[in-house]
């Protein structure tokens, strides 16, 4: 079911989708003699008649499409609708050559099939997991540190180290006791 526009504003966007694709099938054309995008493309149509490989070149004018000068892309021609692009790019975002990753990255995206979806849902609930643990051991982190700073705040140590050896604490009865000893010395003089 498609969404209602006036149709000044449909005419436009039909021209506008008209001369994306016609740009698209420009740069596709122009570089589709390429051996490497004769061998994809072989195995591409295969799995989708509408996918192709193409290379946009450096020095490409790429304005108004979401392809990018110097990087490989898949096309798939849509009919009716905008073409559908993927970047091959690494995780960082650099142009990579064509590899099974290519096949990969399209098994990824297909909803339809049905290993696609279960290893999606696998890879949602391994997150949900590992965040799951993530919580438990910050909080038994967080527990751990309480438990030392009452311990070191309730107990009386002694330190057994000999790099610095124990000595009395300045504790009020010690205070007391040198202020007891301090009349003394007083009321004996």
């Amino acid at each position: 079911m498609g969404l209602w526009v006036p149709p000044k504003v449909s005419r436009e966007l039909v021209q506008e989708r008209e001369q994306f694709n016609a740009q698209m099938d420009e740069m596709a054309h122009q570089w589709s003699a390429l051996e490497t995008m004769r061998e994809f493309n072989h195995e591409l149509k295969r799995i989708d008649e509408l996918l192709e490989l193409i290379f946009v070149p450096e020095h490409a004018d790429v304005t108004g499409s979401p392809c990018r000068p110097g990087y490989w892309h898949v096309l798939r021609r849509n009919a009716g609708a905008p073409w559908s692009v993927i970047v091959l790019e690494d995780d960082q975002g650099f142009p990579v050559e064509p590899t099974s990753r290519v096949f990969e990255k399209l098994r990824q995206g297909d909803l339809w099939n049905h290993r696609s979806q279960h290893e999606q849902r696998r890879l949602e609930r391994l997150s949900e997991e590992a965040e799951a643990r993530r919580k438990i051991r910050d909080r038994e982190d967080r527990q751990g540190h309480l438990e030392e700073v009452v311990k070191a705040n309730t107990r009386t140590q002694v330190s057994m180290n000999m790099d610095s050896p124990w000595t009395q604490n300045q504790s009020s009865a010690s205070r007391r006791d040198q202020a007891s000893r301090k009349k003394k010395d007083q009321g004996a003089a």
